[in-house]
């Protein structure tokens, strides 16, 4: 009976000076990751944007939900949806021949880049907001003929 005890006894020292040595090394993450949140985000907004256009991560953290897609129609009005974080899926900005990628800054915390295809009526603008030290992706609109 002693020895069974005495078993019952180092299994359990056994055991819980392994959870007590696993969890050490998920504590300094947790330290990291906190380092890494802190990090400051860049004020510039072309900075910015060349992260926000290649990192899939770092592009739905800066997007504001739910984001208002604002589709502009000329006798009825504008038509106004939300997309929440669930549905996003990630902007490639990409740069064919015939796309044209015009840039516009409003103040020192607006930003509207404008999206346009060559020859097909294609018109779209992405509205930028820097607040609270970060730059976010507010709203998109679609001019579109």
């Amino acid at each position: 009976m002693k020895k069974i005890i005495f078993l019952l006894v180092i299994a359990i020292a056994t055991l819980l000076s392994c959870s007590n040595n696993s969890s050490k090394p998920a504590a300094n993450e947790k330290v990291d990751s906190l380092k890494s949140s802190s990090v400051k985000e860049p004020a510039d907004f072309n900075t910015f944007f060349k992260k926000f256009k290649t990192d899939s991560v770092y592009q739905v953290s800066h997007v504001k939900f739910p984001l208002s897609i604002i589709m502009a129609r000329d006798e009825e009005g504008d038509s106004v949806s939300y997309i929440e974080k669930n549905k996003w899926r990630n902007i490639t900005f990409k740069k064919d021949k015939n796309d044209i990628y015009k840039q516009s800054q409003l103040s020192k915390t607006e930003v509207t880049i404008q999206h346009m295809v060559e020859d097909t009526g294609i018109s779209s603008f992405f509205n930028f907001l820097y607040s609270n030290g970060k730059w976010q992706l507010i709203a998109f609109r679609d001019q579109s003929d």
